[in-house]
């Protein structure tokens, strides 16, 4: 009665997990809170985006596996008198890929061979089993990286001294024509 309960209730969790919703998730790489310096042209922002990967039942992966849907950059690109310059570009990733097309399967071999004669005068008979595994790899799946139109952003300094980005704004501490100091936090 007790593995039935067990079993029950393993079953039930698997089915319930099984059918999490997909969640689309950012994660910035650079470090929030902190003062950090850039260089005219490098990456000031840069935001990874990604979604739980689906299961066969649509639900979320029970292993919490991701996969990537794009990215969005922000390059610092210079100053002149009180005008800033920015670029924004980005990726978005378009996927068919599953849990399916990402793990291989092991599948159980059985075979089974008989056989029948005479010894001497004697018939005699006999049957030989065995069971192996075969490896099936992971079926194939297709994806599209687009890039994302670039868009100039221009920041008058005596006006702004923030950027707001995918969820994050940037503001600037100080600026030359080839550096730009600044912060980013998480917007609120």
């Amino acid at each position: 009665m007790h593995r039935r309960l067990t079993i029950f209730f393993a079953f039930a969790i698997l089915l319930l997990s099984a059918c999490a919703n997909i969640n689309h998730t950012s994660h910035l790489q650079q470090k929030t809170g902190k003062d950090l310096i850039a260089g005219k042209g490098d990456v000031i922002l840069r935001v990874n985006h990604e979604k739980n990967l689906p299961n066969a039942f649509g639900g979320s992966d029970i292993f919490g596996r991701k996969s990537s849907t794009g990215t969005t950059i922000v390059q610092y690109n210079g100053r002149e008198g009180s005008t800033l310059f920015f670029s924004k570009s980005g990726v978005t990733v378009d996927s068919n890929e599953t849990t399916m097309s990402r793990t291989g399967m092991i599948v159980p071999v059985q075979t089974s061979a008989s056989f029948s004669g005479t010894v001497g005068t004697k018939p005699v008979t006999g049957v030989a089993n065995s069971e192996t595994s075969m490896y099936v790899p992971p079926s194939s799946s297709t994806t599209v990286a687009s890039a994302l139109p670039s868009t100039s952003i221009k920041l008058n300094m005596n006006k702004e001294k923030f950027l707001v980005v995918e969820g994050y704004i940037v503001h600037i501490i100080d600026a030359s024509e080839n550096s730009l100091t600044y912060r980013v936090e998480t917007q609120q």
